[in-house]
């Protein structure tokens, strides 16, 4: 009976002195997770403790991620300011086309450690494809100005170098591309060079 008390305080004690022997390294996270599942794309690729910043692009669709950290036991966890337990699941943060910063804080016996997420999304084919089409208006809404253009289908004639400029476009539908542009960007135009701003 002695014997099982003395191993099972000894087991005790080894498990204590590993998980204080890991949290002497100070604070940090030992694993850290994401609802983006296979679309999430982190770098660098694999979590590291002692590694405080990740760029996480996620697929276009992606409207809102969360996240569920990892750390020691002891440990306080907060994500943007909101605290969560170790291996819970944070709140959702909405995912738009504009890069959302979480910061995940770690701490433990006095010290912190601040790990750094700067979410985005990857660009979808529709924002990066080169389009022709017509320029249909520039318009301001609020501090923003917009461009509308009517997308035209162009069709090169052959690939070859003699002939592969030429081309034919067709306008099957009389759908209106809107989108934001800078205020300082230049449209060149039949017409002339135009401004926004």
């Amino acid at each position: 009976m002695l014997k099982k008390a003395l191993l099972a305080l000894s087991i005790l004690a080894l498990l204590l002195s590993s998980v204080s022997a890991f949290a002497d390294g100070g604070a940090m996270l030992t694993s850290l997770s994401t609802t983006a599942g296979s679309t999430g794309k982190m770098l660098p690729a694999t979590f590291d403790p002692y590694q405080y910043s990740y760029i996480l692009t996620v697929s276009p669709d992606v409207s809102r991620i969360a996240f569920t950290p990892r750390a020691p036991y002891g440990s306080t966890i907060t994500v943007n300011g909101a605290y969560v337990a170790s291996g819970a699941q944070s709140g959702y943060y909405p995912v738009s086309d504009h890069p959302l910063m979480i910061v995940i804080r770690v701490s433990y016996g006095g010290q912190i450690a601040d790990y750094t997420i700067f979410v985005q999304r990857r660009p979808s084919e529709k924002r990066t494809r080169v389009s022709a089409g017509f320029i249909s208006s520039v318009y301001q809404s609020g501090n923003d100005w917009f461009i509308a253009a009517d997308l035209v289908t162009v069709k090169y004639r052959s690939s070859s170098y003699t002939d592969g400029s030429r081309s034919s476009y067709t306008n099957d539908s009389s759908y209106l591309y809107r989108y934001k542009v800078s205020p300082h960007c230049v449209f060149y135009t039949s017409a002339g060079i135009f401004t926004p701003s």
